[in-house]
């Protein structure tokens, strides 16, 4: 337990990122990692299932998905520590 003594900003970071086969025209979405800069990897073959060995995606301009977060930092009864880091 805690009690939350600062907030940030509102940021906004993109959360996924909608890949087109350059073959077959396939469309799939892939989750972005907070870990890797918030960047979707692209597929690695073609999963449409009309037997595409495409392996070559482009990201799609209009396909992208945001979502918002915060940091926030929490004062606990000896010391205070931000969210997400681990305490020494």
């Amino acid at each position: 337990t805690g009690t939350v003594v600062r907030t940030g900003q509102v940021k906004m970071c993109k959360s996924a990122q909608e890949f087109v086969c350059g073959r077959c025209k396939w469309r799939v979405w892939v989750r972005c990692r907070l870990e890797d800069g918030g960047v979707a990897p692209a597929p690695m073959m073609c999963g449409s299932g009309d037997a595409c060995a495409g392996g070559r995606f482009k990201a799609a301009p209009d396909g992208q998905a945001f979502t918002g977060f915060q940091e926030i930092k929490v004062c606990q009864t000896s010391h205070c520590v931000y969210a997400h880091i681990r305490p020494f």
